[in-house]
């Protein structure tokens, strides 16, 4: 167990209390933290989650500058769905941004992105990122606008859902790793198996498009009309 890494992210979760978010540890860390009592050591990020309509983009964006850790947001149109943070010591920490609707909860994620056509910072790769960038914005149209959905097919910006039954994170539950304690989903071990399945042990053919169960090929334009903010 790497007790540096556990510590910041249970001061990184102190943060979010003080800012006064419900926020819970999820995912890859979270498979992490309760079958191994750790980051796993092939995972690339760290997985928080809260929900969207607690958070303050000014205040957090406001808290975050003060640590001095560079911050960026993932978005599907104007919905914003992830906050990324860049905190030395850690892999890319992750804050999910759910949303609900009904009895789910529901992320937008989006389709496996295909590398750009072309070489890394050379002109045509330029202006294909910055066609890409603001495709983004109008991707929530792509409906409503062939134009839009066929470009949003050849830029590789179309998007399925994540949706899991809400009532794993309306109340939360307590999993110590060292001398730390991080908020978790309850029925802890149940939504590790709604998730991962055969959790207990290592898959390493696993993949989340494939063997998730809560990734749906759903698209989230079904979810428009619940999406509270943050929004851009």
């Amino acid at each position: 167990m790497n007790c540096e890494q556990i510590n910041k992210i249970a001061y990184i979760g102190e943060i979010l209390t003080e800012l006064g978010l419900k926020w819970w540890v999820n995912s890859g860390t979270l498979l992490g933290f309760v079958r191994e009592g750790r980051i796993l050591p092939w995972d690339n990020d760290v997985d928080l989650s809260c929900w969207a309509d607690e958070i303050d983009w000014d205040h957090f964006r406001h808290r975050i500058d003060q640590e001095g850790w560079e911050l960026s947001l993932k978005s599907w149109g104007r919905v914003v769905y992830a906050y990324k943070m860049l905190v030395p010591g850690l892999p890319d920490v992750n804050l999910q941004v759910v949303r609900r609707a009904d009895n789910v909860a529901w992320v937008p994620v989006q389709k496996k992105t295909q590398p750009f056509p072309y070489p890394e910072k050379t002109f045509r790769w330029h202006i294909y990122a910055r066609l890409r960038g603001r495709l983004k914005t109008l991707s929530r149209f792509r409906h409503q606008v062939p134009f839009i959905e066929g470009l949003c097919s050849k830029f590789d910006l179309t998007y399925d859902t994540w949706i899991t039954p809400a009532s794993y994170f309306l109340h939360l539950e307590y999993f110590s790793v060292g001398e730390e304690s991080f908020p978790v989903p309850n029925s802890t071990e149940d939504f590790l198996t709604l998730r991962y399945g055969a959790w207990q042990h290592p898959v390493p053919s696993w993949d989340f498009r494939r063997d998730d169960a809560t990734y749906s090929t759903r698209d989230p334009i079904s979810f428009l009309s619940t999406a509270t903010p943050p929004l851009l």
